[in-house]
């Protein structure tokens, strides 16, 4: 079932205030912006460290072929070591080039990366507020239909109160008139035995008889009333040809919604049940065959099997895992099975919680007994 209006409105103000007040991304992002600040400040330390050493290695190189240039001036033979020396400065002037060049590239490609980060993470934050905003809205959706149908339960329970008063009125009455008709009748029947003795009582049981007829004829009336009242509330659960057609219409924005049917075997649901399958199926939604949880299945001629329970009134369910798809056609349908008068409820149940047969992609009709 789905929960009541306050504890929505509580679900959805704790939402809203977890919105408001608790933002980690923007503690998150201060400490990287700080942290992204302390690298690239050694990151140019680390640099401008590689062009002193390349300095440095330069002056040396240099050094080292103005020493030799004066030996060979003099005379002297050239030493092996001043050739390895001069070999080991170029070596190592060539490498911190390529390490320069790597730290600048790095460089570039880190700058890169963290503007990418900050893309992606300014994608995650708008997908988090517009998800937010999106659980609020269907919590309160969600609410406004519980109170309606809780209305609608309201009005049915008084509805029903105000018909068990009148009925219990009218039994008193019918009563009353039985009893005052064997009354009469017994009296009819002592005039009768007396009527050789005398006309004038002859003329009194008569006239009796005649009142009553006359009060038969009206306890016979107060019956047909209370018969025709009775027989309205018995074929209450009938969709006319008109409101069959605005269902159909109201259900063909939703085709190929796979649904399977359950009853009890009471004619008033069979025939209910019926006229919904017809309008699911004229509005192109995906009939599937029920599963058999007990001994006691129906398959109607050329049509899917459907399942036998023991239920009362009308219901619609959903498992929670589909909430996001099947939401949109089950308050298409249950809203409009209420507007034509027929009480009806939805829910969306945990996964756990129903039946392992249920398949949990579908939607679950039931019809039974009125309540």
């Amino acid at each position: 079932m789905p929960p009541n209006a306050h504890s929505i409105s509580v679900a959805a103000n704790t939402i809203h205030r977890a919105v408001l007040h608790t933002d980690p991304l923007a503690a998150l992002s201060a400490s990287r912006w700080s942290l992204e600040g302390t690298s690239d400040f050694w990151a140019f330390v680390l640099q401008i460290a590689t062009v002193a050493i390349t300095l440095g290695v330069f002056v040396e190189v240099v050094a080292t072929i103005l020493e030799i240039i004066e030996d060979r001036a003099e005379g002297k033979k050239l030493p092996l070591h001043a050739i390895l020396t001069l070999l080991g400065g170029g070596v190592v002037a060539i490498a911190l080039g390529f390490e320069f060049w790597a730290e600048f590239k790095t460089a570039s490609i880190e700058t890169d990366l963290r503007k990418n980060n900050a893309a992606a993470q300014g994608e995650l934050d708008k997908r988090a507020r517009d998800a937010t905003a999106e659980a609020v809205a269907i919590a309160n959706k969600f609410g406004g239909l519980q109170n309606f149908v809780a209305h609608k339960e309201g009005e049915m329970d008084s509805a029903f109160s105000s018909f068990k008063t009148f009925a219990e009125q009218q039994q008193t009455r019918t009563t009353n008139a039985i009893n005052g008709l064997n009354t009469k009748q017994a009296k009819l029947q002592t005039a009768l035995s007396s009527v050789d003795a005398s006309a004038g009582k002859a003329a009194s049981a008569a006239d009796t008889a005649g009142k009553t007829s006359a009060s038969m004829t009206d306890t016979l009336n107060s019956e047909r009333q209370m018969q025709g009242q009775m027989r309205a509330i018995i074929t209450h659960r009938v969709l006319t040809p008109e409101q069959a057609a605005g269902l159909v219409e109201k259900l063909k924005p939703f085709a190929k919604t796979p649904f399977d049917l359950f009853l009890m075997q009471d004619p008033d649901a069979m025939n209910f049940e019926f006229q919904l399958a017809d309008v699911l199926q004229k509005a192109g939604w995906d009939w599937k065959p029920a599963p058999a949880l007990g001994a006691l299945v129906f398959t109607p001629p050329g049509k899917p099997q459907i399942g036998m329970q023991t239920l009362s009134g009308c219901s619609i369910e959903i498992a929670e895992s589909s909430r996001s798809t099947l939401t949109a056609p089950v308050l298409a349908l249950l809203n409009g099975i209420l507007g034509t008068g027929i009480p009806c409820r939805a829910s969306a149940n945990k996964d756990a919680d129903m039946k392992s047969e249920f398949d949990k992609k579908w939607v679950h009709i039931f019809v039974g007994i009125r309540d």
